[in-house]
């Protein structure tokens, strides 16, 4: 079993091709509950490819984007080279290597439940920068997941039943009374958004490859798990396209 900070290492072609963005909507909830200013500093923890972070830069924020795979920090300096806000940092949730009180928001993007939250709630109220008002905390973190609809169409339901046999995380999301323990007197703001990506058969085998938990191309299960994803592909496909529908859930709140 590999460490979390090596499952995507033999994956970061796949992830950088295949792995959905965040609606904008998300962004926008963000400005509201955060109050984020035309460049705010944001840190982005967990950042893999960028696929965040490049939304972030986008809206006009200077992100430090934490890492603590090689492979997918190096496919993120890479894609990102022309962004002037974009710093990227070998680091991790629990010890971002960061100085004390430099970001105006903490963002995790479908990597929180990766990441001790014990000792990640006292890096992240580290770096965050301190509350003028003493009495109300203004640390603002924000998790983030994007979660495949199960039941969104027959589609949907048969994809989720083929990952069962594959998926042995256990975990994607994290409960909400787990977020209670973890934002200050356990209150944060929940909004969710639905989106999906429209795939052809090579977009929905390299989607499926992306998973941390895909077998390794090249084996024997990797050929199944091929063969199974172009049957699932063959029965349901509209026009030669298929949709995977997501989930954006947002959880923000104080530490």
């Amino acid at each position: 079993m590999k460490k979390a900070t090596e499952r995507f290492s033999d994956k970061v072609d796949s992830y950088v091709k295949y792995r959905p963005g965040y609606p904008h909507e998300v962004i926008e909830f963000l400005q509201s509950q955060a109050n984020l200013k035309d460049h705010s500093t944001i840190v982005d923890i967990g950042s893999g490819t960028g696929i965040f972070t490049r939304q972030l830069l986008d809206a006009g924020y200077k992100v430090f984007a934490v890492e603590p795979n090689g492979e997918m920090r190096e496919a993120a300096e890479q894609l990102l080279r022309n962004y002037s806000d974009f710093i990227s940092i070998a680091g991790s949730g629990e010890y971002t290597t960061l100085s004390d009180n430099i970001a105006d928001l903490i963002v995790c993007a479908t990597a929180f439940h990766w990441i001790d939250p014990v000792k990640a709630k006292v890096e992240f109220a580290r770096v965050l920068k301190s509350s003028e008002n003493q009495l109300k905390s203004s640390k603002n973190v924000a998790l983030i997941w994007n979660i495949r609809q199960p039941d969104a169409d027959q589609f949907s339901i048969e994809y989720e039943k083929f990952w069962q046999s594959y998926d042995r995380s256990g975990k994607q999301d994290v409960s909400e009374p787990q977020l209670g323990s973890f934002f200050f007197d356990g209150i944060f703001q929940a909004k969710s958004f639905t989106h999906a990506q429209s795939f052809d058969l090579p977009g929905l085998i390299g989607r499926s490859f992306s998973s941390s938990f895909s077998p390794k191309d090249g084996t024997n299960e990797a050929t199944e798990f091929r063969e199974k994803i172009t049957e699932l592909f063959s029965r349901y496909e509209h026009e030669n396209s298929i949709k995977v529908h997501y989930t954006a859930k947002v959880y923000i709140g104080t530490v």
